[in-house]
């Protein structure tokens, strides 16, 4: 879903963001797919915009979105040329490389 940017001087963007707790939620999953669609819809907009982060579409969450048209144009068997970066609290190694090697699918 497209959802709103909020704009320098919005309060939301100084609030602290939380870690990712729930590597696999469906929350996350929603909120990766909003990143992306709102970021697309930008791109198409304004004709530019690499990447976007959760606070500037008012979710409080260390989660980004990131573009990177250079690895889709490479055919990259691993990466359609877009990433999700997120900040987690995982507690182990192995939390994290369950997730890592599962992916967001």
């Amino acid at each position: 879903m497209i959802r709103q940017i909020l704009q320098l001087g919005n309060e939301i963007l100084r609030l602290k963001s939380s870690p990712v707790e729930d590597l696999r939620s469906i929350e996350l999953d929603s909120l990766i797919e909003d990143l992306s669609d709102t970021l697309e819809e930008a791109k198409r907009r304004f004709a530019y915009g690499r990447g976007i982060a959760a606070p500037q579409i008012g979710k409080l969450m260390r989660v980004g979105f990131i573009d990177m048209p250079r690895l889709r144009a490479r055919n990259c068997t691993a990466s359609n040329g877009s990433h999700s970066l997120l900040s987690s609290s995982a507690k182990t190694r192995s939390q994290y490389r369950d997730f890592v090697d599962g992916g967001l699918d």
